[in-house]
């Protein structure tokens, strides 16, 4: 997935003349500004590493979901971080898990680090998202990222515990996908939302467009990555990448019309088009 979240990132950048171009240009200086902080901490330099290459899709959904609800109250870049730094770590603890030798081109981290501050990480990135939540005013972001991180970690041990098992229902392969990738989405769209508005229908509506694409996504990902993907095989049913690629139309689907719920303006109709290039059907 490496290859098409380069092509992916590239034609973002320059969507409605290049206005993610700017909002991802300023994410980045914040990222490196804020990181300045931590540059005497032995582990910052293995912080940048992880890091590097990241496509920032999910701090994106919550600029965007953001400016479609108009001028946000406060600034949503610390939020946006926080969201990037889950799931960084997240993704630092999969390939220690699964084995993984290479993540966005480069060596997998614990490879680099070793499995020892692997595992610590999480713990340095904790104390780095809990400052960062710290500086709203409005206490929901906070919420927002504890519940996700939770059900996260729950969606991955669900999928660890189910490894030795020969089939998997549609259930819990659902679980597991909800948990462990449309949280992080959802979180990522309602986090922008409460940041710009007070309407719960608004508030809402966005929570479900990030939760029905955070599954999209993941179903998505399954199917481009069959044959890396132990557990999609085992799922229990008949006809298994038909039965998945209909789910995949089915969430889409729901996802856009939980995101027409929003206001129609520029910025939702880029939210569509991030859509289009994030999952080509």
């Amino acid at each position: 997935m490496d290859q098409q979240e380069n092509l992916i990132f590239e034609n973002l950048l320059y969507l409605e003349d290049q206005f993610l171009f700017k909002r991802v240009s300023l994410f980045e200086k914040f990222i490196n500004k804020d990181l300045e902080k931590y540059k005497n901490s032995p582990y910052y330099e293995s912080l940048v590493y992880a890091l590097k290459g990241g496509k920032r899709l999910r701090p994106i959904i919550l600029f965007l979901t953001a400016e479609t609800l108009g001028m946000p109250k406060e600034d949503y870049f610390p939020a946006a971080f926080a969201i990037e730094l889950i799931h960084t770590v997240s993704l630092v603890h999969d390939d220690m898990i699964d084995k993984e030798v290479y993540r966005r081109g480069l060596k997998s981290y614990y490879l680099v680090y070793g499995e020892e501050q692997a595992i610590l990480l999480a713990d340095f990135t904790l104390a780095l998202v809990l400052e960062l939540a710290n500086r709203y005013k409005n206490k929901q972001v906070a919420s927002i990222l504890a519940d996700t991180v939770r059900s996260m970690s729950e969606g991955q041990l669900l999928e660890i515990k189910l490894r030795n098992q020969n089939e998997i229902s549609w259930e819990n392969y659902f679980q597991i996908i909800q948990n462990k990738t449309a949280s992080l989405f959802e979180a990522s769209a309602r986090i922008g939302a409460i940041l710009s508005t007070d309407n719960e229908y608004y508030i809402e509506s966005a929570s479900f467009f990030g939760r029905y694409l955070g599954i999209a996504y993941q179903i998505y990902d399954d199917l481009r990555d069959w044959d890396k993907k132990e557990y999609v095989q085992k799922l229990k049913v008949d006809n298994k990448k038909e039965f998945l690629n209909e789910k995949l139309h089915l969430y889409l689907d729901l996802s856009r019309k939980a995101l027409n719920k929003l206001p129609q303006n520029n910025v939702r109709n880029i939210l569509n088009k991030f859509i289009d290039l994030i999952i080509k059907v």
